[in-house]
C-alpha cells in the first residue's frame, strides 16, 4: 500500500502555529466586541492577553490528542467500548493540564483582580471550576477532529488501495485476454495444419 507523504514537521509546527492564532484572534475580537456592546470597559489588549495564551496552550496539547487519538482511535464497526472509555479519562485530563497551565499564565500576566492582589491558590480556587468545562469543551472538539482526520485518512488510503486492487485486476484480465488469444491462436494454427 502507499504511503502518504509527510509534511515536514516546522511545516506543521507554522501552520498550527497560524492556525491556533487565528483562532485565538477571533475569540479575542468577539470577546472585545461583545463586551464592547454590553458597555464594559474592556481593552482589547485584554481579550488578547486572555485568548492568545488560552489557545497557545491548547495548540501544544493538540499533537498529544491527536497521538492518543491515533494510538486509541474510536471507532464503531466493531465498537471498540475499551477505546470510547479511555477517551473520556483523557479529556478530562488535558482539560485539567490546559486549565492549570491557563490559570498560571493568567495569574502571572494580571495578578490583580480589580485591583487586589490575589494569592495563586485563590486564583485558582475561584476560576478553576469555571474554566474546566470550557476546557472540556475544547478537549471534545479536538479529539472529535483527530478522530476526523484518522477517518478521512483512511478512506484515503483505501480509496487508493481499491484503484491499485483496481489496476491488478484490469492488468490480470488483460493477461487472461492474451493468454486466451494465444490459446485460440494456437489452436486455429494447428487446425489449419491438418
Amino acid at each position: 500500500m502507499r504511503e502518504f507523504k509527510s509534511t515536514p514537521k516546522w511545516r506543521t509546527a507554522i501552520l498550527l502555529f497560524g492556525v491556533w492564532t487565528l483562532v485565538g484572534l477571533v475569540f479575542a475580537a468577539l470577546r472585545y466586541a461583545s463586551l464592547t456592546i454590553e458597555n464594559r470597559h474592556f481593552a482589547l489588549h485584554d481579550a488578547l492577553r486572555q485568548n492568545l495564551p488560552y489557545f497557545y496552550i491548547w495548540g501544544t496539547l493538540s499533537p498529544l490528542i491527536f497521538r492518543f487519538s491515533h494510538r486509541f482511535p474510536v471507532e464503531f464497526r466493531p465498537l471498540r467500548l475499551r477505546n470510547l472509555l479511555l477517551h473520556i479519562p483523557t479529556i478530562l485530563l488535558f482539560a485539567g493540564i490546559h486549565q492549570g497551565m491557563f490559570l498560571a499564565i493568567l495569574w502571572f500576566l494580571n495578578p490583580r483582580i480589580n485591583g487586589d492582589l490575589v494569592p495563586i491558590a485563590e486564583f485558582y480556587r475561584q476560576w478553576f471550576a469555571w474554566g474546566l468545562y470550557q476546557d472540556l469543551i475544547v478537549a471534545s472538539l479536538i479529539g472529535i477532529a483527530a478522530h476526523a482526520f484518522i477517518y478521512y485518512r483512511d478512506f484515503k488510503a483505501g480509496e487508493v488501495r481499491q484503484s491499485e486492487l483496481k489496476a491488478q485486476l484490469a492488468q490480470a484480465q488483460l493477461q487472461t485476454l492474451k493468454m486466451q488469444t494465444n490459446i485460440l491462436t494456437n489452436r486455429w494454427s494447428r487446425s489449419s495444419r491438418k
